[in-house]
């Protein structure tokens, strides 16, 4: 007689274990991404880093996707480290 294998429930992920310090790191750095997007594919894992780096960015209410630079401002930027290396 075959057993059923039973339905794994998601693992609940406790914010308990972050420090205060590690906190403040996640935040500067989800601030400095500047989008749900970014900050996404920054923290992909399932741990608590991850979680509390994704609510920070829905608290702080960052765009979903980061503006797109206008080509002017590309363009200027590559002027500009063609400059560096003279």
């Amino acid at each position: 007689m075959k057993k059923k294998k039973k339905e794994s429930k998601p693992k609940k992920i406790s914010l308990k274990g972050l420090g205060k310090d590690q906190k403040e790191f996640i935040e500067k750095k989800v601030v400095e991404l500047g989008s749900l997007e970014s900050v996404a594919s920054f923290y992909n894992k399932e741990d608590a880093v991850s979680l509390f780096a994704s609510k920070t960015a829905k608290k702080l209410k960052l765009p979903k996707k980061s503006p797109r630079k206008s080509k002017k401002t590309e363009r200027k930027a590559k002027e500009a480290k063609k400059w560096k290396k003279i």
